[in-house]
């Protein structure tokens, strides 16, 4: 009798840690765009700026290509030229964000509960002017850190 009970409690147990995995991998979902009324991300929506350039530095432990600084030319809200020079995501070794990009990386970021964080906006705009992630205090070279300046709407 005892083997009999012993067996449906692993059952039991074996089948609440499959499905706990499977809700994990399978029933989460990124950081959904909602931000606050008085967020800088709706400041930011509500100017309604589809077309500008910036100045980004990338901050990583990485090739001096990707640190950059990059001139960021958006129309429509797509990266059309970096640095004069006509940008294809597709083809670049580097892979720039629009202002809409970084603040989806603030989201997705943020949901990963980040060992150590620094997020400052534009108060006119309400677009990161500096974002800094460490995810881990443990790993060395992992923090990456973006810099905007010299933002102009076109």
């Amino acid at each position: 009798m005892k083997l009999i009970n012993s067996v449906s409690f692993y059952k039991r147990m074996t089948g609440a840690i499959i499905g706990f995995f499977l809700l994990s991998a399978f029933g989460c979902k990124p950081p959904a765009a909602n931000p606050d009324k008085n967020s800088p991300e709706r400041l930011w929506e509500k100017a309604n700026i589809h077309s500008y350039e910036f100045l980004l530095r990338i901050n990583c432990f990485c090739s001096p290509e990707t640190i950059g600084p990059h001139r960021i030319q958006v129309k429509a809200d797509t990266i059309f030229a970096v640095n004069g020079i006509p940008y294809d995501r597709a083809k670049s070794y580097v892979i720039l964000k629009t202002i809409p990009d970084l603040f989806r990386f603030i989201r997705e970021s943020d949901a990963r509960t980040p060992f150590r964080k620094s997020v400052l906006y534009d108060s006119t705009y309400g677009f990161p002017t500096s974002l800094y992630y460490d995810f881990d205090e443990r790993i060395a070279d992992e923090e990456i850190g973006y810099i905007i300046t010299e933002f102009r709407k076109n």
